[in-house]
């Protein structure tokens, strides 16, 4: 297993050298030709995921689309820690069913809910494999460990040193990969129409403010190397969703919540989020007090009046006397 990960450090190593070799020839990339290929690195590697990162965004559009079918089958099979005190088979019975319905759910309309994971999957050994590299001393001759990058020196350590140790550039790179992380979190999570609530509200707002900060924490001690390949790849992730949002919405509109079914006195109905029902055709009409009423403005579900128990000629015989 030790000689195919030096195989494939050895492979990416050859990878950055090449590329190094054609920037270097461009006259004004020349001094920074090491950091520019870890840059054009990481567009040739997301380029090559642009399949799997096309596919997590169907399916991310998928989930949003069912998630009002999602909800309802959550309410219906709802349980909580009291049950599974008092009654833990069925707590296991409830939530056996529950996970039954999601998955002939997510069946049904070809959703794969774990494919939001696969492009963060597929970068994870390129990612260990630059910070081996450039940790190593010896990769390409020391050259990529002690290049420079503009504010990023040899005297500092160049581009396999510590963001701690880099000064205030590798502060300002650390914000650098802190914002751009939520700014495309938060971009992806503006896709939502549904708004999301209990656990997944909560894990939205995790993701949101927890992650960048605790990114930004992480990387304090990561070479600058893998620092400048982090903040590349949440710039193009942020490009890739804009584009790839907008051209579903060209081709399939924009995502729109479907009606949950719920019930009610008179029967079953359909209501969408603003409390409106809707109609046979899916037309949406205002539920007034007055609706349905007859001609004369009558409620039906008013009751009538209750007649005078007093006859008529005794009123008048009352009001001659």
């Amino acid at each position: 297993m030790g000689e195919i990960w030096q195989g494939f450090k050895d492979i990416f190593a050859g990878g950055i050298e090449l590329l190094h070799t054609w920037i270097a020839q461009v006259p004004f990339l020349a001094d920074a030709s090491w950091g520019w290929a870890i840059i054009a690195l990481t567009v040739v590697v997301r380029i090559i995921l642009l399949p799997l990162a096309a596919k997590q965004f169907t399916s991310m559009r998928k989930m949003q689309e069912i998630q009002p079918r999602v909800k309802a089958l959550q309410d219906k099979y709802k349980v909580d820690r009291s049950m599974m005190r008092s009654d833990p088979e069925r707590y296991r019975e409830m939530q056996s069913k529950k996970n039954e319905k999601l998955q002939e759910l997510y069946r049904e309309e070809g959703v794969n809910p774990a494919a939001g994971c696969l492009p963060l999957l597929a970068q994870g050994p390129i990612f260990f494999a630059l910070f081996s590299v450039l940790r190593d001393p010896t990769t390409v001759g020391g050259a990529l460990t002690n290049a420079q990058f503009y504010f990023f020196t040899p005297e500092d350590g160049g581009l396999g040193t510590a963001a701690s140790a880099a000064g205030w550039a590798g502060i300002l790179l650390l914000v650098m990969v802190a914002g751009s992380m939520f700014v495309s979190q938060r971009q992806m999570m503006s896709s939502r129409t549904a708004p999301q609530e209990g656990a997944q509200a909560t894990q939205q707002k995790v993701m949101l403010y927890v992650m960048p900060v605790m990114m930004g924490v992480f990387g304090w001690n990561l070479p600058i190397g893998v620092l400048l390949y982090w903040v590349t790849t949440n710039l193009w992730t942020m490009v890739q969703q804009w584009l790839i949002t907008r051209r579903l919405d060209e081709e399939v509109g924009p995502v729109d919540t479907k009606p949950v079914p719920t019930t009610s006195s008179s029967g079953p109905r359909n209501v969408d989020a603003t409390g409106n029902a809707l109609g046979t055709a899916g037309n949406t009409r205002k539920v007034t007090r007055d609706e349905g009423s007859s001609t004369n403005g009558a409620d039906p579900d008013r009751p009538p009046p209750k007649r005078s128990s007093r006859l008529p000629g005794r009123s008048r015989r009352r009001d001659d006397g």
